[in-house]
């Protein structure tokens, strides 16, 4: 879990740089503020669970809640 948490934290990079972010992961990039909002959002959220899953995995209280929350699509 913690292997596969900081993994997915790294997405957080698509708040910082919202493009490039796009074009290292899909190979392509959009153009406009809207777009720059909507993948700032991806990317917050995607990085909320990467560390959800770090803590998870130190905490076995919360990890049947956070493999829920992580597996879902």
């Amino acid at each position: 879990m913690t292997i596969s948490g900081v993994l997915t934290l790294t997405m957080v990079y698509a708040l910082i740089a919202p493009e490039a972010a796009l074009r290292s992961t899909f190979g392509e990039s959009l153009d406009g503020s809207v777009a720059d909002v909507v993948v700032r959002n991806w990317g917050a959220l995607i990085g909320l669970v990467g560390a959800m899953l770090i803590y998870g995995a130190r905490r076995p209280a919360v990890r049947g809640l956070t493999l829920v929350i992580a597996g879902r699509p």
